[in-house]
């Protein structure tokens, strides 16, 4: 089997530590340098892109029309770019996170909004924009559980995270019991759920160009559904 290049463009804060595809069969996952720009990202690129994935990525850059127009033009014909971002609010479970600190999840959900945490945004218009056609919406949940590993691992990632950013917002009972949280996580004891909505978008590089290459397709709560070709 010839060996499948991937190239990878991660945020510097998650290490790569969510990117596994070494054990992938078949896959060579290739890093984009520390310093590369995100502006001349398709340069890194050996040939034409087959697939193209943005995993709550795309607010974080600065011209995302840019982006996407750059991702249209790398696609090979046929290409799919599927891109997600939250799309609600995140809920946990037990809400005191398994501390006795009533409310607690809560509290944390409320101070990440009081300084735009989730980010949301909606791309359906912005990829139909770029050229892509059919684009296709579809709503999801995400969970993630402390009964598993990599939820666990996750959980923790993601409570880390909302504690620094939170460090002067919530009492210092708060973040003693949310150390504690964390603590739990890390030691695979804790039986914590979170729980978000997701969108996602599966937009294709058309083969066909015609009147309705820039219709945008319905948007709505399906799920389960695998987008094959154009």
């Amino acid at each position: 089997m010839r060996p499948l290049p991937v190239v990878v463009e991660d945020r510097q804060y998650f290490h790569g530590s969510l990117v596994r595809l070494d054990g992938v069969r078949g896959m060579t996952p290739t890093h984009t340098p520390e310093n590369h720009s995100h502006h001349d990202w398709p340069a890194v690129l050996p040939h034409e892109a087959d697939h193209a994935w943005a995993a709550l990525s795309l607010h974080h850059v600065t011209d995302p029309a840019r982006v996407l127009t750059q991702t249209f033009e790398t696609l090979r014909l046929g290409g799919v770019l599927v891109a997600t971002e939250v799309a609600g609010v995140t809920k946990y479970n037990p809400v005191d996170l398994g501390t006795g600190r009533a409310g607690l999840g809560e509290r944390i959900v409320g101070a990440l909004a009081a300084h735009g945490y989730p980010v949301t945004a909606d791309w359906t218009i912005a990829l139909a924009e770029a050229g892509f056609a059919p684009v296709e919406r579809h709503a999801s949940t995400f969970t993630a559980s402390a009964r598993n590993t990599d939820g666990s691992r996750y959980l923790a990632l993601q409570l880390t995270l909302s504690r620094a950013r939170l460090a002067e917002d919530l009492s210092a009972d708060d973040l003693t019991a949310l150390d504690a949280a964390i603590t739990a996580l890390v030691a695979g004891t804790s039986e914590v759920v979170m729980t978000s909505e997701r969108f996602s978008w599966v937009a294709v590089q058309p083969i066909a160009t015609g009147p309705n290459q820039h219709d945008i397709g319905a948007s709505g709560s399906s799920q389960g559904r695998t987008l094959v070709g154009p």
